[in-house]
């Protein structure tokens, strides 16, 4: 099975990526959306406005894939 990297940075800070052994591309992009969902439940108001939270999913050789990317904005 192909490796990809999921490697998250919040607020400038980068953390270290996680490899996981996936089928497919395909696999990978729900990995990503499902981990995201749950890591954005669990950072609930450490997600500021004015910051921003990226996952980026990575090949076995480390070029980038996928990304999701949240921007936490005020509208007043």
């Amino acid at each position: 099975m192909p490796k990809f990297y999921f490697e998250v940075t919040h607020a400038g800070e980068k953390h270290p990526a996680t490899e996981l052994d996936l089928p497919s591309r395909a696999a990978a992009w729900e990995e990503c959306t499902r981990t995201s969902g749950q890591i954005l439940w669990e950072l609930n108001e450490k997600l500021e406005v004015g910051t921003e939270w990226r996952m980026v999913v990575s090949s076995g050789s480390k070029r980038p894939l996928l990304s999701l990317r949240i921007v936490a904005e005020s509208h007043d």
